[in-house]
């Protein structure tokens, strides 16, 4: 994942949804902080929402990771 391919999936997000309002749940990856990808953000009209810093209990995918990772430990 890079900012250019991020920015490419917003915009695709957008096309698929002109009319209804978007937000969109994120990590503080330093590609979802970028100003180009709040810039972009702000064009298209879709809402931020960062996840609280080293707070993986409230990232659904962190459980599945450790699940996977217990599987492939056995």
């Amino acid at each position: 994942m890079n900012t250019n391919k991020f920015i490419t999936y917003l915009r695709e997000l957008r096309d698929q949804q002109p009319d209804e309002m978007l937000a969109i749940y994120i990590d503080r990856l330093n590609i979802h902080r970028s100003h180009r990808v709040q810039d972009v953000c702000d064009e298209l009209g879709i809402v931020k929402i960062l996840n609280s810093s080293y707070s993986p209990n409230f990232n659904p995918i962190e459980g599945v990771i450790g699940v996977i990772k217990n599987e492939l430990k056995r």
